[in-house]
């Protein structure tokens, strides 16, 4: 019974109506509220997240970073958040603004991250992360079902759909993933994109908020990956020429 709940091929969602998809995915996430989940622990966890708003607000009078398009963030639960991924230092500066708006996001993190960079370990151990290690089918749906639960519970969290660091003006592919999670667990996914957050102390750091994306259920995941990405990459399109309207500006001033 589990494994026919939780796997479902093409050709049959296909095959079914409207309304036996939905039972389909009401049946789904009730499966996934009935396994176990320390809700204490949790807002623990959130409780330690927001003790290193501290250092972001440092960072904050050290850095100012431009936000285009706030106003689209919603006042809702259980969100996702995503992004294009640029470097290490991309959550410190999104961290404060999400936390502005009330959110403590739980973000999906690579394992390989928390062998390689040590000083992250005591931070990833107590702010609620889940880490997955990318290449193991077992360790990804073990990811899945934690952060489905998340966000059943009204959690919100953040994943960046590239899976890895690209680099300033290098969007990658978005894996399938954050779709599926989406369709399964009926979460908004709530784009933004990110720009100039490379270098820590230098540059001038942009956000733009992009649409907030609700998938279909008979959508398929790459169709709704197509439409993520594009999400993010009309976002990045607009610091692209904001930053133009700001040049033009300061030499039209000299």
């Amino acid at each position: 019974m589990k494994n026919s709940l939780l796997r479902i091929s093409k050709i049959k969602k296909l095959s079914m109506t409207d309304k036996e998809l939905e039972q389909y995915y009401n049946n789904l996430r009730q499966h996934y509220l009935s396994l176990p989940f320390d809700e204490k622990a949790i807002e623990k966890s959130e409780n330690n997240f927001r003790i290193f708003t501290i250092f972001f607000n440092l960072l904050a009078i050290i850095k100012r970073v431009k936000i285009l398009n706030e106003e689209l963030i919603p006042n809702e639960k259980g969100l996702i958040f995503v992004s294009n991924h640029i470097g290490s230092y991309d959550q410190f500066y999104i961290n404060r603004l999400l936390l502005k708006h009330g959110y403590t996001p739980h973000y999906l993190v690579n394992d390989k991250v928390t062998k390689f960079f040590f000083r992250w370990n005591f931070v990833f151990k107590h702010v609620g992360v889940v880490v997955v290690n990318q290449d193991s089918l077992k360790s990804w749906q073990w990811a899945e079902e934690e952060i489905i639960k998340y966000l059943l519970y009204g959690k919100s969290v953040f994943i960046f759909p590239e899976g890895t660091r690209r680099g300033e003006n290098n969007i990658g592919d978005f894996k399938t993933g954050v779709a599926q999670i989406a369709q399964k667990s009926g979460a908004k996914i709530v784009t933004m994109a990110i720009k100039n957050f490379e270098k820590f102390l230098t540059g001038n750091p942009i956000i733009c908020l992009g649409k907030v994306i609700e998938f279909d259920k008979q959508e398929e995941g790459a169709e709704a990956t197509e439409r993520l990405k594009t999400a993010v990459l009309n976002a990045y399109s607009e610091i692209v020429k904001y930053e133009e309207k700001i040049k033009n500006e300061h030499r039209n001033r000299h």
